[in-house]
């Protein structure tokens, strides 16, 4: 009878200090697994037939609202063969205006096929446009296993209109 109490009180004291010592109080041992972690970059894609916009635009604002807008139309392009999550850029700018935007999209298996990226309407300072017409350059990035592959770049007149 004492050698079967003595495995009961042997089992709970066991149970106890296994809890004490993995317990958040002591925290010294750790019987989970980590999460994967998954790093925002890394992988791969095969991306091609990029297209890019041959133009874009510095628009007055409607109804007299004095603001100006920058408008950069869609760049599309074709993903296949994803894994990881690699990064698609899509950047412009207008150096002479010290004028820079950029989009990041994160690409996942189901991105396949055609691929559209977008930069949304921005406003722009009116004194800061001073003038018809400005060089901009827009450029599409892949940024996979922790290095940026520019995909393609094209000079583009950006038109001030209104």
């Amino acid at each position: 009878m004492n050698t079967e109490r003595g495995v009961v009180y042997g089992v709970i004291g066991l149970v106890l200090a296994t809890t004490l010592v993995s317990g958040p109080l002591v925290g010294a041992v750790d019987f989970t697994t980590a999460p994967e972690q998954r790093s925002f970059g890394s992988g791969n894609a095969t991306v091609g037939d990029v297209s890019l916009p041959s133009s874009t635009e510095i628009t007055s604002g409607r109804f007299g609202s004095g603001e100006y807008y920058v408008l950069v139309p869609d760049a599309t392009l074709t993903v296949a063969n994803v894994t990881g999550t690699p990064l698609l850029a899509y950047q412009f700018s207008i150096p002479a205006l010290g004028y820079s935007r950029s989009t990041t999209h994160f690409v996942t298996s189901s991105d396949t096929g055609t691929y559209e990226l977008s930069l949304k309407r921005d406003a722009i300072e009116p004194s800061r446009v001073e003038n018809r017409s400005y060089d901009g350059t827009v450029t599409v990035f892949l940024r996979s296993n922790e290095s940026e592959r520019r995909l393609a770049e094209r000079n583009v007149t950006v038109e001030v209109t209104g």
